[in-house]
């Protein structure tokens, strides 16, 4: 064991208690303290071999504690910030997708609507159901020229009975 690492060690012992104390004090966390004080330590062992041992070796060890304690203050800051960031930027885009997604099923919804209600093989064509939807939906009835599968059928298999009204303004004689 050379000098140097000798003079570390002591220098720990004899100072690592107060050291630690004081960047708790800083921190408020007793676990952060004892994580800075040691990579305090770690620096302590990378540098003063090549660069030599301080005059003062207990004040560069909590110097070097103190600036890490700071970094990590000011870091957990910056995280806090972007969070903050992140969580606005978040809440905006679900908003967004939330419009969107209510106008894509208003939209998805009236096509299904139509469609099924314009479909020759389902029979919701027929003038009577289409009536009743729309009465229900308050909305004006949009006719039509294709008929119910019933009502095709009665007319020799085609579909265009436009002709025909019903009581309720539909294409159907069914």
């Amino acid at each position: 064991m050379s000098d140097v690492d000798r003079t570390i060690e002591a220098v720990w012992k004899i100072e690592s208690t107060r050291l630690i104390a004081a960047i708790a004090r800083v921190t408020r966390d007793i676990g952060i303290a004892e994580e800075l004080a040691q990579d305090a330590m770690v620096a302590a062992l990378e540098r003063w071999p090549e660069e030599g041992i301080p005059e003062n070796p207990a004040a560069w060890l909590m110097t070097a504690a103190k600036r890490r304690a700071i970094d990590s203050l000011r870091r957990g800051q910056m995280l806090v910030q972007k969070h903050e960031e992140i969580a606005r930027e978040l809440q905006i885009q679900q908003r967004k997708l939330g419009e969107a997604m209510d106008r894509a099923l208003d939209q998805v919804i009236d096509d299904d609507v139509l469609r099924h209600l314009y479909s020759v093989p389902s029979g919701a064509s027929c003038g009577r159901m289409r009536g009743a939807y729309f009465a229900r939906n308050r909305r004006t009835d949009y006719g039509g020229d294709r008929a119910c599968l019933p009502c095709a059928r009665e007319n020799n298999g085609t579909a265009d009975i436009s002709r025909q009204e019903n009581s309720l303004g539909g294409s159907c004689a069914f």
